[in-house]
Protein backbone atom coordinates (compact mmCIF):
# COMPACT_ATOMS: atom_id res chain seq x y z
CA UNK A 1 0.00 0.00 0.00
CA UNK A 2 3.21 2.79 0.75
CA UNK A 3 3.34 2.87 -3.26
CA UNK A 4 0.13 3.68 -3.61
CA UNK A 5 -0.16 6.26 -0.84
CA UNK A 6 2.98 7.43 -2.27
CA UNK A 7 1.77 7.88 -6.45
CA UNK A 8 -1.28 9.49 -4.94
CA UNK A 9 1.00 12.45 -2.95
CA UNK A 10 3.03 12.14 -6.39
CA UNK A 11 -0.18 13.18 -8.36
CA UNK A 12 -1.58 15.47 -6.13
CA UNK A 13 1.41 18.01 -6.48
CA UNK A 14 -0.38 18.98 -9.39
CA UNK A 15 2.87 18.61 -11.79
CA UNK A 16 2.31 15.69 -13.03
CA UNK A 17 1.36 14.19 -16.41
CA UNK A 18 0.00 10.82 -18.06
CA UNK A 19 1.34 8.46 -20.65
CA UNK A 20 -2.29 6.02 -20.87
CA UNK A 21 -2.58 2.66 -23.58
CA UNK A 22 -4.82 0.60 -24.77
CA UNK A 23 -5.54 -1.04 -21.18
CA UNK A 24 -7.96 1.49 -20.28
CA UNK A 25 -10.45 1.05 -23.89
CA UNK A 26 -10.26 -2.19 -23.44
CA UNK A 27 -12.62 -1.02 -20.15
CA UNK A 28 -14.75 0.93 -22.67
CA UNK A 29 -15.42 -2.05 -24.52
CA UNK A 30 -12.90 -1.49 -27.81
CA UNK A 31 -10.58 -4.32 -28.82
CA UNK A 32 -6.80 -5.19 -28.49
CA UNK A 33 -4.89 -5.12 -30.72
CA UNK A 34 -4.35 -8.60 -30.93
CA UNK A 35 -7.67 -9.11 -31.24
CA UNK A 36 -8.12 -6.58 -33.76
CA UNK A 37 -5.36 -7.94 -36.17
CA UNK A 38 -7.05 -11.47 -35.99
CA UNK A 39 -10.29 -9.99 -37.18
CA UNK A 40 -8.14 -8.83 -39.67
CA UNK A 41 -6.49 -11.88 -40.33
CA UNK A 42 -9.49 -13.92 -40.69
CA UNK A 43 -11.00 -11.55 -43.57
CA UNK A 44 -8.33 -12.32 -45.81
CA UNK A 45 -9.26 -15.32 -48.26
CA UNK A 46 -8.01 -19.02 -48.73
CA UNK A 47 -5.22 -18.01 -51.26
CA UNK A 48 -4.34 -14.55 -48.87
CA UNK A 49 -3.94 -16.53 -45.89
CA UNK A 50 -1.63 -19.26 -47.60
CA UNK A 51 0.36 -16.07 -49.36
CA UNK A 52 3.64 -15.59 -47.65
CA UNK A 53 2.47 -11.92 -46.50
CA UNK A 54 -0.41 -14.14 -45.44
CA UNK A 55 1.80 -16.28 -42.94
CA UNK A 56 4.03 -13.83 -41.96
CA UNK A 57 0.62 -11.84 -40.20
CA UNK A 58 -0.23 -14.95 -38.75
CA UNK A 59 3.49 -15.25 -37.06
CA UNK A 60 3.72 -11.80 -36.55
CA UNK A 61 0.10 -12.01 -34.37
CA UNK A 62 1.41 -14.94 -32.78
CA UNK A 63 4.70 -13.16 -31.72
CA UNK A 64 2.95 -10.10 -30.84
CA UNK A 65 4.69 -8.11 -32.73
CA UNK A 66 1.47 -6.15 -34.05
CA UNK A 67 3.11 -2.96 -35.94
CA UNK A 68 4.85 -5.67 -38.48
CA UNK A 69 1.49 -7.58 -38.64
CA UNK A 70 -0.28 -4.28 -40.13
CA UNK A 71 2.59 -3.68 -42.37
CA UNK A 72 2.46 -7.36 -44.17
CA UNK A 73 -1.35 -7.20 -43.94
CA UNK A 74 -1.41 -3.52 -46.06
CA UNK A 75 1.17 -5.08 -48.25
CA UNK A 76 -2.07 -7.77 -49.15
CA UNK A 77 -4.56 -5.41 -48.99
CA UNK A 78 -3.98 -1.69 -49.26
CA UNK A 79 -2.85 0.74 -46.06
CA UNK A 80 -6.26 2.36 -46.82
CA UNK A 81 -7.68 -0.83 -46.60
CA UNK A 82 -6.04 -1.21 -42.92
CA UNK A 83 -6.74 1.93 -41.99
CA UNK A 84 -10.70 1.82 -42.65
CA UNK A 85 -10.41 -1.36 -40.43
CA UNK A 86 -9.20 0.18 -37.73
CA UNK A 87 -11.53 3.21 -37.57
CA UNK A 88 -14.42 1.14 -38.12
CA UNK A 89 -13.29 -1.30 -34.94
CA UNK A 90 -13.06 1.87 -33.23
CA UNK A 91 -16.43 3.41 -33.11
CA UNK A 92 -17.06 5.32 -30.25
CA UNK A 93 -17.94 3.72 -26.98
CA UNK A 94 -19.55 4.45 -23.31
CA UNK A 95 -16.36 5.27 -21.39
CA UNK A 96 -16.09 2.64 -18.63
CA UNK A 97 -15.43 2.51 -14.94
CA UNK A 98 -11.55 3.30 -16.10
CA UNK A 99 -11.66 6.13 -18.00
CA UNK A 100 -14.33 7.79 -15.81
CA UNK A 101 -12.12 7.12 -12.56
CA UNK A 102 -8.79 9.00 -14.39
CA UNK A 103 -10.56 11.82 -15.36
CA UNK A 104 -11.26 13.00 -11.89
CA UNK A 105 -7.45 12.77 -11.15
CA UNK A 106 -5.48 15.75 -11.13
CA UNK A 107 -3.31 15.49 -13.95
CA UNK A 108 -1.40 18.37 -15.79
CA UNK A 109 -1.55 17.04 -18.89
CA UNK A 110 -2.06 13.28 -20.55
CA UNK A 111 0.16 11.92 -23.47
CA UNK A 112 -1.33 8.76 -25.23
CA UNK A 113 -0.53 6.44 -27.73
CA UNK A 114 -4.49 5.53 -27.69
CA UNK A 115 -6.48 6.39 -31.74
CA UNK A 116 -9.85 7.06 -29.57
CA UNK A 117 -10.98 10.05 -27.70
CA UNK A 118 -12.54 8.61 -25.10
CA UNK A 119 -10.91 10.34 -22.28
CA UNK A 120 -11.08 13.58 -24.12
CA UNK A 121 -14.96 13.57 -24.30
CA UNK A 122 -15.07 12.81 -20.22
CA UNK A 123 -12.29 15.42 -19.67
CA UNK A 124 -14.11 18.17 -22.33
CA UNK A 125 -16.71 17.53 -19.75
CA UNK A 126 -15.29 18.50 -16.68
CA UNK A 127 -13.12 21.38 -17.80
CA UNK A 128 -11.39 23.39 -20.77
CA UNK A 129 -8.18 21.25 -22.52
CA UNK A 130 -6.59 21.31 -25.68
CA UNK A 131 -5.98 18.34 -27.93
CA UNK A 132 -2.81 18.21 -30.41
CA UNK A 133 -1.82 15.98 -32.57
CA UNK A 134 1.51 14.75 -33.69
CA UNK A 135 2.28 17.24 -36.20
CA UNK A 136 5.41 19.73 -35.98
CA UNK A 137 2.76 22.89 -35.61
CA UNK A 138 0.63 21.06 -33.04
CA UNK A 139 3.46 19.95 -30.74
CA UNK A 140 5.13 23.61 -30.61
CA UNK A 141 1.80 24.75 -29.24
CA UNK A 142 1.29 22.23 -26.50
CA UNK A 143 1.97 23.95 -22.73
CA UNK A 144 0.66 22.20 -20.14
CA UNK A 145 1.64 24.80 -17.65
CA UNK A 146 -1.10 26.96 -19.29
CA UNK A 147 -3.84 24.59 -20.24
CA UNK A 148 -4.77 21.14 -19.13
CA UNK A 149 -3.70 19.36 -22.58
CA UNK A 150 -3.94 15.84 -24.29
CA UNK A 151 -1.07 14.90 -27.04
CA UNK A 152 -2.00 12.03 -29.58
CA UNK A 153 1.70 10.67 -30.23
CA UNK A 154 0.46 8.36 -32.70
CA UNK A 155 -1.83 10.36 -34.68
CA UNK A 156 -5.78 10.34 -34.87
CA UNK A 157 -8.64 9.01 -37.72
CA UNK A 158 -9.28 12.75 -38.23
CA UNK A 159 -6.27 13.24 -39.95
CA UNK A 160 -4.62 10.17 -41.38
CA UNK A 161 -1.26 11.51 -42.43
CA UNK A 162 -0.70 11.60 -38.57
CA UNK A 163 -1.39 7.93 -38.00
CA UNK A 164 1.74 5.87 -36.59
CA UNK A 165 -0.10 2.11 -37.30
CA UNK A 166 2.89 0.01 -39.01
CA UNK A 167 6.29 -0.77 -38.28
CA UNK A 168 7.51 1.38 -40.96
CA UNK A 169 5.66 4.41 -39.35
CA UNK A 170 7.44 3.19 -35.95
CA UNK A 171 10.94 2.96 -37.37
CA UNK A 172 10.07 6.78 -39.12
CA UNK A 173 9.78 7.89 -36.00
CA UNK A 174 12.55 6.33 -34.10
CA UNK A 175 15.61 7.60 -36.95
CA UNK A 176 13.70 9.96 -39.47
CA UNK A 177 14.77 13.72 -39.04
CA UNK A 178 11.43 14.61 -40.12
CA UNK A 179 10.32 13.37 -36.33
CA UNK A 180 13.45 14.70 -34.74
CA UNK A 181 10.48 17.21 -32.95
CA UNK A 182 8.43 14.80 -32.06
CA UNK A 183 11.51 12.70 -30.23
CA UNK A 184 12.80 15.71 -28.87
CA UNK A 185 9.38 16.84 -27.51
CA UNK A 186 8.72 13.04 -25.99
CA UNK A 187 12.34 12.99 -24.39
CA UNK A 188 12.00 16.38 -22.53
CA UNK A 189 8.71 15.67 -21.13
CA UNK A 190 10.11 11.86 -20.09
CA UNK A 191 12.94 13.83 -18.65
CA UNK A 192 11.54 16.78 -16.53
CA UNK A 193 8.20 15.91 -15.66
CA UNK A 194 6.63 13.59 -13.01
CA UNK A 195 5.06 10.86 -15.36
CA UNK A 196 2.61 8.27 -14.76
CA UNK A 197 2.16 4.89 -16.86
CA UNK A 198 -1.18 3.43 -17.17
CA UNK A 199 -2.47 0.50 -19.38
CA UNK A 200 0.84 -0.90 -20.69
CA UNK A 201 2.73 -3.73 -19.85
CA UNK A 202 6.34 -3.86 -19.64
CA UNK A 203 6.46 -5.68 -23.05
CA UNK A 204 4.65 -3.03 -24.88
CA UNK A 205 7.04 -1.67 -27.67
CA UNK A 206 5.48 1.69 -27.08
CA UNK A 207 6.18 2.12 -23.79
CA UNK A 208 9.72 0.50 -24.40
CA UNK A 209 10.40 3.42 -27.31
CA UNK A 210 9.30 6.35 -24.74
CA UNK A 211 11.49 5.29 -22.29
CA UNK A 212 14.58 4.40 -24.38
CA UNK A 213 14.43 7.73 -26.31
CA UNK A 214 14.72 9.64 -22.66
CA UNK A 215 17.34 7.33 -21.77
CA UNK A 216 19.17 8.29 -24.91
CA UNK A 217 19.39 11.83 -22.89
CA UNK A 218 19.69 11.69 -19.30
CA UNK A 219 19.11 9.26 -16.35
CA UNK A 220 16.04 10.98 -14.41
CA UNK A 221 16.76 11.81 -10.74
CA UNK A 222 12.88 11.84 -9.83
CA UNK A 223 11.27 8.41 -9.79
CA UNK A 224 7.90 8.02 -12.24
CA UNK A 225 5.31 5.80 -11.75
CA UNK A 226 3.64 2.56 -14.01
CA UNK A 227 0.80 0.88 -12.95
CA UNK A 228 1.50 -2.58 -15.09
CA UNK A 229 -0.05 -5.98 -15.45
CA UNK A 230 1.43 -8.94 -13.94
CA UNK A 231 5.26 -7.90 -13.83
CA UNK A 232 7.51 -10.50 -10.91
CA UNK A 233 9.90 -9.23 -8.68
CA UNK A 234 12.90 -9.62 -11.53
CA UNK A 235 11.27 -7.12 -13.71
CA UNK A 236 10.39 -4.96 -11.19
CA UNK A 237 14.10 -4.66 -9.99
CA UNK A 238 15.11 -4.24 -13.71
CA UNK A 239 12.87 -1.33 -14.70
CA UNK A 240 13.50 0.70 -11.32
CA UNK A 241 17.52 0.12 -12.11
CA UNK A 242 17.75 1.05 -15.71
CA UNK A 243 14.47 3.76 -15.65
CA UNK A 244 13.79 4.54 -11.94
CA UNK A 245 10.15 3.50 -12.42
CA UNK A 246 8.07 2.05 -9.33
CA UNK A 247 6.41 -0.64 -10.84
CA UNK A 248 2.55 -0.89 -9.15
CA UNK A 249 2.11 -4.49 -10.69
CA UNK A 250 -1.45 -5.66 -10.27
CA UNK A 251 -2.55 -9.68 -11.46
CA UNK A 252 -4.69 -9.71 -15.09
CA UNK A 253 -5.47 -12.90 -16.17
CA UNK A 254 -8.28 -12.45 -18.39
CA UNK A 255 -6.60 -9.39 -20.49
CA UNK A 256 -9.85 -6.87 -18.63
CA UNK A 257 -7.48 -5.44 -16.07
CA UNK A 258 -9.74 -5.55 -13.26
CA UNK A 259 -6.94 -5.19 -11.03
CA UNK A 260 -6.64 -1.73 -12.47
CA UNK A 261 -9.49 -0.35 -12.21
CA UNK A 262 -9.75 -0.81 -8.62
CA UNK A 263 -6.29 1.43 -7.91
CA UNK A 264 -7.72 3.62 -10.08
CA UNK A 265 -10.92 3.09 -7.69
CA UNK A 266 -9.08 3.40 -5.03
CA UNK A 267 -6.88 6.89 -6.29
CA UNK A 268 -10.21 8.57 -6.96
CA UNK A 269 -11.18 7.69 -3.91
CA UNK A 270 -8.06 9.63 -1.85
CA UNK A 271 -9.07 12.57 -4.59
CA UNK A 272 -12.39 12.75 -3.62
CA UNK A 273 -12.58 16.22 -1.83
CA UNK A 274 -16.62 16.90 -2.95
CA UNK A 275 -18.43 14.06 -1.04
CA UNK A 276 -20.64 14.18 -4.61
CA UNK A 277 -17.15 12.56 -6.07
CA UNK A 278 -16.99 9.69 -3.89
CA UNK A 279 -18.57 6.56 -5.48
CA UNK A 280 -21.39 5.18 -3.94
CA UNK A 281 -20.74 1.32 -3.51
CA UNK A 282 -20.30 -1.09 -1.17
CA UNK A 283 -16.77 -1.87 -2.26
CA UNK A 284 -15.87 1.43 -0.46
CA UNK A 285 -15.20 -0.63 2.41
CA UNK A 286 -14.82 -4.56 2.01
CA UNK A 287 -11.20 -3.87 3.56
CA UNK A 288 -12.49 -3.15 6.76
CA UNK A 289 -15.57 -5.02 6.78
CA UNK A 290 -12.97 -8.24 5.97
CA UNK A 291 -10.37 -7.76 8.19
CA UNK A 292 -13.15 -7.82 10.93
CA UNK A 293 -13.97 -10.94 10.10
CA UNK A 294 -10.47 -11.53 10.47
CA UNK A 295 -10.81 -10.66 13.98
CA UNK A 296 -14.44 -12.58 14.79
CA UNK A 297 -13.02 -15.07 13.46
CA UNK A 298 -9.37 -15.64 15.15
CA UNK A 299 -9.11 -19.52 16.22
CA UNK A 300 -6.04 -18.87 18.62
CA UNK A 301 -5.04 -15.51 20.74
CA UNK A 302 -1.78 -17.51 20.64
CA UNK A 303 -1.33 -17.27 16.97
CA UNK A 304 1.97 -16.57 15.24
CA UNK A 305 2.49 -13.91 12.98
CA UNK A 306 2.73 -16.36 9.91
CA UNK A 307 -0.65 -17.83 11.58
CA UNK A 308 -2.15 -13.86 11.54
CA UNK A 309 -1.56 -12.99 8.26
CA UNK A 310 -2.85 -16.30 7.02
CA UNK A 311 -5.84 -15.72 8.84
CA UNK A 312 -6.24 -12.66 7.66
CA UNK A 313 -6.15 -13.72 3.78
CA UNK A 314 -8.62 -16.60 4.78
CA UNK A 315 -11.42 -14.15 6.04
CA UNK A 316 -10.97 -11.69 3.04
CA UNK A 317 -11.56 -14.62 0.81
CA UNK A 318 -15.12 -15.52 3.07
CA UNK A 319 -15.97 -11.87 2.68
CA UNK A 320 -15.07 -11.85 -1.24
CA UNK A 321 -16.94 -14.74 -1.79
CA UNK A 322 -19.89 -14.06 0.49
CA UNK A 323 -20.44 -10.32 -1.08
CA UNK A 324 -21.12 -12.03 -4.28
CA UNK A 325 -23.63 -14.29 -3.30
CA UNK A 326 -21.47 -17.39 -1.62
CA UNK A 327 -19.85 -18.29 -4.79
CA UNK A 328 -17.01 -16.74 -7.15
CA UNK A 329 -14.47 -18.06 -9.57
CA UNK A 330 -10.70 -18.33 -8.30
CA UNK A 331 -9.38 -16.17 -11.14
CA UNK A 332 -12.15 -13.37 -9.60
CA UNK A 333 -10.37 -14.16 -6.50
CA UNK A 334 -6.81 -13.54 -7.65
CA UNK A 335 -7.62 -10.65 -9.32
CA UNK A 336 -9.49 -9.03 -6.03
CA UNK A 337 -6.77 -10.37 -3.66
CA UNK A 338 -4.28 -8.18 -5.41
CA UNK A 339 -6.15 -4.90 -3.79
CA UNK A 340 -5.31 -6.54 -0.36
CA UNK A 341 -2.34 -7.78 -1.31
CA UNK A 342 -0.64 -5.33 -4.04
CA UNK A 343 3.35 -6.22 -3.96
CA UNK A 344 2.88 -9.65 -3.19
CA UNK A 345 4.61 -11.72 -5.87
CA UNK A 346 3.24 -14.80 -5.21
CA UNK A 347 -0.60 -14.65 -4.94
CA UNK A 348 -1.66 -17.86 -6.65
CA UNK A 349 -0.10 -19.54 -4.10
CA UNK A 350 -1.25 -17.47 -1.19
CA UNK A 351 -5.16 -18.03 -2.81
CA UNK A 352 -4.60 -21.58 -3.11
CA UNK A 353 -3.24 -22.08 0.31
CA UNK A 354 -6.07 -20.21 1.99
CA UNK A 355 -9.03 -21.99 -0.15
CA UNK A 356 -7.20 -25.29 1.25
CA UNK A 357 -7.17 -24.23 4.55
CA UNK A 358 -10.58 -22.91 4.00
CA UNK A 359 -11.88 -26.11 2.74
CA UNK A 360 -10.13 -28.98 4.31
CA UNK A 361 -9.62 -27.25 7.79
CA UNK A 362 -12.27 -25.13 8.76
CA UNK A 363 -14.45 -25.93 6.58
CA UNK A 364 -15.80 -23.04 5.05
CA UNK A 365 -15.80 -23.28 1.33
CA UNK A 366 -16.24 -25.94 -1.39
CA UNK A 367 -14.24 -26.16 -4.55
CA UNK A 368 -16.17 -27.22 -7.58
CA UNK A 369 -15.24 -27.67 -10.91
CA UNK A 370 -13.93 -24.91 -12.96
CA UNK A 371 -12.36 -23.36 -10.41
CA UNK A 372 -15.52 -22.27 -8.85
CA UNK A 373 -15.29 -21.03 -4.86
CA UNK A 374 -18.91 -21.17 -2.79
CA UNK A 375 -19.26 -21.02 0.69
CA UNK A 376 -20.40 -23.99 2.66
CA UNK A 377 -23.22 -23.52 5.56
CA UNK A 378 -20.90 -23.18 7.72
CA UNK A 379 -19.09 -20.52 5.82
CA UNK A 380 -21.89 -18.73 5.31
CA UNK A 381 -23.39 -18.70 8.65
CA UNK A 382 -20.07 -17.17 9.89
CA UNK A 383 -19.88 -14.84 7.06
CA UNK A 384 -23.62 -13.39 7.96
CA UNK A 385 -22.99 -13.45 11.33
CA UNK A 386 -19.69 -11.21 11.47
CA UNK A 387 -21.36 -9.08 8.69
CA UNK A 388 -24.29 -8.33 10.67
CA UNK A 389 -22.15 -7.86 14.04
CA UNK A 390 -20.09 -5.01 12.11
CA UNK A 391 -22.95 -3.03 9.96
CA UNK A 392 -24.69 -2.76 13.45
CA UNK A 393 -21.08 -1.25 14.69
CA UNK A 394 -21.07 1.07 11.75
CA UNK A 395 -24.03 2.36 12.88
CA UNK A 396 -23.23 3.26 16.29
CA UNK A 397 -20.06 4.80 15.19
CA UNK A 398 -22.13 6.84 12.54
CA UNK A 399 -24.21 7.99 14.71
CA UNK A 400 -22.04 9.19 17.26
CA UNK A 401 -20.35 10.89 14.55
CA UNK A 402 -23.26 12.84 12.99
CA UNK A 403 -24.13 13.86 17.00
CA UNK A 404 -20.48 15.18 17.07
CA UNK A 405 -20.68 16.53 13.87
CA UNK A 406 -24.00 18.69 14.63
CA UNK A 407 -22.87 19.70 18.10
CA UNK A 408 -19.19 20.91 17.22
CA UNK A 409 -19.43 22.73 13.56
CA UNK A 410 -23.56 23.45 13.47
CA UNK A 411 -24.21 21.07 10.75
CA UNK A 412 -27.67 19.62 9.39
CA UNK A 413 -28.77 16.43 9.92
CA UNK A 414 -28.06 15.94 6.45
CA UNK A 415 -24.92 17.19 6.36
CA UNK A 416 -23.67 15.74 9.53
CA UNK A 417 -24.90 12.32 7.93
CA UNK A 418 -22.93 13.19 4.67
CA UNK A 419 -19.84 14.07 6.56
CA UNK A 420 -20.19 10.66 8.80
CA UNK A 421 -20.34 8.68 5.59
CA UNK A 422 -16.91 10.35 4.48
CA UNK A 423 -15.37 9.79 7.76
CA UNK A 424 -16.48 5.84 7.61
CA UNK A 425 -14.91 5.28 3.83
CA UNK A 426 -11.92 7.22 4.71
CA UNK A 427 -11.25 5.11 8.28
Amino acid sequence: MQKLVELFEYIISGDALVLYGAGLSADAGLPAWGSLLKKGYESLDDAEKKSAQGRAVRAAITEGLYPRAFDYISQIKTAEWVVAEVEKNLEKKAPGKMYKALSTLPFKGYLTTNYDDILIDELRAKKAISVHLNTQKDIQEVDFDALTSVVKIHGDFSDHETLILGEKTYNNVLKDRHYEYLRTFIQSQVIARRLVIIGYSLADPDMRLILEEAQKKIRRSTPMFALVPNADAKQIKEWTLKYNIKIISYPDMDGKHAGLLRLLEILQQYNSVDPEEILDTPEDMEHVQHLYMWHKFSFSTDNTEEESTQGAVDSIIVGLVGDAGGRRTSDELLSMLSTYLPHSEKLKGILEGSLQRLDNTHGFVCQASGGVVELSPAGRKAYESSRGKYERLCDVFKDQLILEAKKDIKLSSKDGKQLANIALRHF
